[in-house]
């Protein structure tokens, strides 16, 4: 291994080295990280040959590993990682780090499979794979939940089987209570229209907790689908936007379309169960319709209609998220769309350049309408910023002064703590000297911005 890969791995103060021994098992490389944990491939000291995968909590004696071993230890299915093993690790401060081992699943993150898969991908291929994580949430169901089903938490093997990963936020029967906000761990697009609903009914009571069920699990893997198909995020739970059915933007199979649609019901009961949706998408998937063969396409109404220079990218608005976060509070937002995305020029769907989820940013739901809303609004856009005395800690429970307060920005912004903020990309804290940590994310607190003139100077 390289020095760079070295010093990779040992970044973190307790981080374990190359070729330390943690309980039976050898470090190889660090693979991936995230909110509570990092992601080593380890072998087995006595059978160098035999790869696994090792999950060590970012925190000394983080509680949620020991849960997240629990579940581990219980599920059995093809479409889950099977458990291997579970201990704690002791850093030379003497700290005590559970990990957990498990198999080393070798596959393509789902979005990128798509991606790469691009044109092939058919409406009978993605029955196919949603049958397979439904399968798995089932499984999972008998013991718990998962509570964080999302496109970056699979991956897809060479076999074409998917696997649903990171049961790091689970909830399972009789434990105790971890989570200290409203709601539990999560990604925000994902979340189920209960879930925000209590949210926002509750968001001045530190003692509201929000009691998962088994169809937030669906309403997320709704999310997944709907993305998978049409290359774009369905609007936020809660938001005024109307949510189009995927064949609005892609052709695809009716039977298929049906699903989605079920999964991202409103009315949690009509998702039915994940034994059920399993049924279901399975026997869709058996179908003879020979709809179900045919390539997922673009529908005619958002095809361009002449050549633009967005074409075959990864998404405009990718480049407006990864603007630093102070030039994003320094510029009002609506110009930045009107710059980069003219009125009435059309973007191609992103079939077959669907983004990675580390890659999407917050700050929008990408679709066709950005522009046009952004024109709508101009006067009331909301900017990212932040106040001078502003420190890297907790969300504050009241808002800022000055701070935007809901109704916020849906596409935009999150209401927390009864103000609006604006999430920053994908990091993850401990988050900078101006951001805010919540649930696994940092934050930047949102302000108005000045209001634009109406007309010409002179």
């Amino acid at each position: 291994m390289s020095g760079t890969e070295s010093e990779i791995i040992t970044c973190e103060p307790h981080a374990p080295r190359h070729g330390d021994l943690v309980g039976a098992w050898r470090v190889l490389e660090r693979m991936d990280s995230g909110s509570f944990g990092i992601v080593y491939k380890v072998a087995l000291a006595s059978e160098p040959s035999r790869t696994c995968a090792m999950k060590m909590a970012s925190k000394a004696g983080d509680p949620r590993f020991e849960r997240e071993a629990d579940l581990q230890s219980l599920v059995d299915s093809l479409y889950l990682p099977r458990f291997l093993d579970a201990g704690e690790w002791v850093s030379p401060r003497g700290e005590r780090f559970p990990y957990i081992v498990m198999e080393l699943v070798e596959g393509v993150p789902l979005y990128e499979w798509a991606r790469t898969t691009g044109r092939r991908l058919t409406s009978r291929r993605v029955l196919q794979l949603l049958a397979n994580l439904a399968r798995g949430l089932e499984e999972v169901h008998h013991h718990g939940l998962h509570r964080d089903v999302k496109g970056g938490n699979v991956l897809v093997r060479g076999d074409g089987t998917a696997v649903l990963l990171d049961l790091g936020a689970c909830w399972i029967r009789d434990a105790r209570t971890l989570t200290v906000g409203s709601l539990p761990p999560g990604t925000p697009i994902y979340r189920s229209p209960e879930a925000v609903a209590f949210r926002e009914r509750f968001w001045n009571d530190c003692e509201a907790r929000y009691e998962s069920r088994q169809q937030d699990d669906l309403y997320a893997l709704g999310v997944t689908a709907y993305r998978l198909t049409t290359g774009k995020y369905p609007p936020e739970a809660g938001s005024s936007a109307k949510l189009l059915p995927p064949s609005a933007l892609c052709r695809l199979d009716s039977g298929l379309e049906a699903l989605i649609l079920r999964m991202l019901s409103p009315e949690r009961e009509a998702r039915g169960t994940a034994a059920q949706l399993a049924e279901a998408l399975e026997a869709a998937a058996a179908s003879t319709r020979k709809s179900l063969d045919e390539p997922l396409r673009p529908s005619r109404s958002v095809l361009p209609t002449e050549p633009t220079r967005f074409r075959g990218e990864r998404g405009w608005w990718l480049r407006v998220a990864a603007l630093p976060a102070a030039a994003v509070g320094l510029t009002a937002l609506g110009a930045l769309v009107l710059a980069l995305h003219p009125p009435g020029e059309h973007v191609e769907p992103l079939l077959p350049y669907l983004a990675t989820e580390e890659e999407v940013a917050q700050l929008f739901s990408a679709d066709a309408g950005v522009a046009e809303q952004a024109v709508a609004s101009v006067h009331e856009v909301p900017v990212a910023g932040f106040p001078s005395f502003t420190l890297a800690k907790p969300m504050p429970k009241e808002p800022l002064p000055k701070q935007r307060r809901p109704p916020c920005e849906p596409r935009v912004e999150r209401a927390i703590h009864g103000g609006c903020w604006v999430p920053v990309g994908d990091e993850k804290p401990p988050c900078g000297p101006k951001m805010y940590d919540y649930e696994g994310r940092c934050y930047l607190a949102s302000y108005n911005a000045p209001r634009q003139p109406t007309s010409e100077r002179p």
